[in-house]
């Protein structure tokens, strides 16, 4: 087999794979992003910016919860892991708004092969 078909093949391969993936995305999402903007009277000021809605994505609960003290009480983090297409623009410190739930993007898995999936871990503060 040459070289160009063998990567035609694995071209294929890796398309079919992110297919049969993101068809388990069978959710949806927006992306927030913390930008600046222009105030009005000549300067600037930072906000939550929606980046992206209608973004297909899976949702799974951590089996691992995590607390910590805020203002003296203590705070459970719900923690999640999500599931994004691979071409979607999410990055930490993000937030992820889904079924009512702003989530904090606290980490982006960057694979070290080829990427079918995103996947996020984020928390809600409750």
């Amino acid at each position: 087999m040459q070289q160009g078909q063998a990567l035609i093949n694995e071209t294929k391969q890796d398309t079919s794979l992110t297919a049969d993936q993101t068809s388990t995305l069978t959710d949806s999402c927006s992306i927030l992003r913390w930008t600046r903007v222009a105030d009005g009277y000549g300067s600037q000021t930072t906000t939550w910016n929606t980046i992206a809605t209608g973004v297909l994505c899976a949702v799974n609960r951590d089996t691992e919860g995590d607390e910590s003290e805020v203002a003296e009480r203590l705070t459970q983090h719900n923690k999640y892991i999500v599931h994004l297409p691979a071409s979607t623009d999410v990055r930490a410190y993000d937030q992820i708004l889904w079924q009512g739930k702003y989530m904090n993007v606290n980490n982006v898995f960057e694979p070290v092969s080829i990427e079918t999936l995103k996947v996020v871990y984020a928390s809600v503060f409750s």
